[in-house]
């Protein structure tokens, strides 16, 4: 594994800090949850089946999705760093 995929799974701990600040954050992940119960209350047992497998699926999409944010992230935070500090250099050395 990478430091950045261990970084990102928790493994060293910023990950498990990251909460979204949007005050409907909470309000709209309750909503999924109850309409995910009620779609799932009126489904016969083989597409209730079908239904939680095409929930994993969502969770696996939207988990290498925030892998790629975070990865992109994170290496565009270093790139600025390395151009600050050449920027840095430069001024230091004029």
């Amino acid at each position: 594994m990478s430091i950045l995929e261990d970084l990102y799974n928790g493994k060293i701990y910023p990950f498990k800090s990251i909460v979204p600040q949007d005050k409907a954050y909470r309000t709209t992940n309750r909503e999924i949850s109850e309409m995910r119960e009620y779609f799932a209350a009126k489904l016969s047992p083989e597409d209730k089946e079908k239904f939680k497998r095409l929930n994993d699926l969502i969770h696996q999409s939207t988990y290498m999705e925030s892998y790629e944010n975070f990865t992109y992230g994170f290496r565009l935070g270093v790139l600025l760093m390395c151009d600050v500090l050449a920027g840095y250099e430069q001024l230091t050395t004029e």
